[in-house]
């Protein structure tokens, strides 16, 4: 055999050596495809005692060819249930993006309790009417959603243990398992007492006035507090310590983390001299509290609580008041002339009664 002969032979084995490396690679076999992992995300969560949070088991680089119909796994709560408490567990959308049938259900999800305070989650994809798969899974995607609440600080880790993937010849398909960190922190408690404001600025003595009072949870656990609001005289003179006086004290039960509630209390000012007052609510004081600056609040105006009779509010009763109340004479709210203070009886009308009682106080002045 010639040179040219040897050198054609080996061109021709060549080439086949080529065309069939290049078919096996088009067709390439199970085992050299990419191993898909089943992980947890996120890798790391870190929470405050009273959060709900969610922790997803998720596929990521399924790949088609490996014909997966269902998965499965194994959870031990008594692992974490000092520090979480499990309220959901609730199959993810992966699984349900590939469907066979015609219509729903398009997959099977099941969540039993197994050995040694076990459970197991698990998913099958469901075949066509006749039994077979057509259309198989592939990519990345949510195969479970975990919803817990953090009850006690901690560090947990979240593994799924004797996971399996399956074809439909139900043989296992090889895959990578990352677990999951899970740290609790204590949580924040904060309660701020936001918004406080009277109902009147000016008074008689003998009026009630309402103190609405709005106090929020700043923290991440639930709390039950008091409130309490006082009152006290504002001094006439500078550098005078007030002394604050409690009008009444408020329970509030179960206020959740980020919410507010209104409450309102009633002061009855009979039992007070006439003088500029100054009103202060405060919400008890948590342990280990976070900001405890916001905790008290004063009214921004100053209410005065007046002799009755006094409706300029001069501090003296004298014509002008009677005046004023003339004015107002025969009026009722919503009236153009109608002037509250000029109701010396609350009675919603300003008439001879209202007149009578600013002359028995005439001539009256604040000492």
């Amino acid at each position: 055999m010639g040179m040219k002969a040897i050198s054609v032979l080996l061109f021709i084995l060549l080439l086949i050596g080529m065309l069939t490396l290049a078919f096996n690679i088009k067709e390439a076999k199970p085992w050299i495809m990419p191993t898909p992992c089943m992980l947890v995300y996120p890798p790391e969560t870190v929470v405050r005692v009273g959060e709900i949070f969610d922790i997803h088991v998720t596929i990521n680089e399924l790949d088609v060819r490996w014909n997966m119909v269902g998965w499965q796994f194994v959870f031990y709560p008594w692992q974490w249930n000092e520090e979480l408490e499990l309220l959901e567990v609730r199959e993810g959308p992966f699984m349900k993006q590939f469907p066979n049938r015609q219509s729903p259900p398009y997959t099977y999800f099941v969540l039993e309790p197994g050995p040694c305070g076990s459970y197991i989650v698990g998913c099958l994809l469901l075949p066509d009417e006749t039994g077979n798969w057509t259309v198989f899974p592939e990519g990345n995607g949510t195969l479970v959603t975990f919803t817990f609440r953090a009850i006690a600080s901690g560090n947990i880790t979240f593994q799924q243990y004797n996971s399996v993937l399956v074809n439909p010849e139900s043989e296992e398909i090889p895959h990578d398992i990352l677990g999951g960190f899970i740290e609790v922190k204590p949580p924040i408690r904060d309660v701020a007492i936001i918004k406080i404001e009277t109902s009147l600025t000016e008074l008689y003595i003998g009026q009630t006035v309402n103190i609405t009072v709005e106090i929020e949870n700043k923290g991440t656990i639930v709390e039950n507090l008091n409130v309490t609001a006082y009152y006290a005289e504002t001094p006439r003179f500078p550098n005078v310590t007030i002394q604050y006086t409690p009008i009444e004290t408020q329970t509030i039960v179960d206020l959740g983390p980020g919410e507010n509630v209104t409450i309102v209390f009633l002061w009855d000012t009979k039992d007070v001299a006439h003088g500029n007052y100054t009103i202060k609510a405060l919400v008890s004081i948590l342990p280990n509290e976070a900001n405890t600056s916001d905790n008290t609040i004063i009214t921004p105006r100053i209410l005065k609580i007046k002799m009755l009779g006094d409706v300029n509010g001069n501090n003296k009763i004298d014509i002008m008041d009677i005046a004023a109340a003339g004015l107002a004479f025969g009026s009722c709210p919503d009236h153009l002339r109608w002037n509250p203070q000029a109701d010396i009886n609350q009675d919603n009308t300003v008439d001879i009664r209202d007149l009578t009682l600013i002359a028995i106080n005439f001539g009256k002045t604040e000492p």
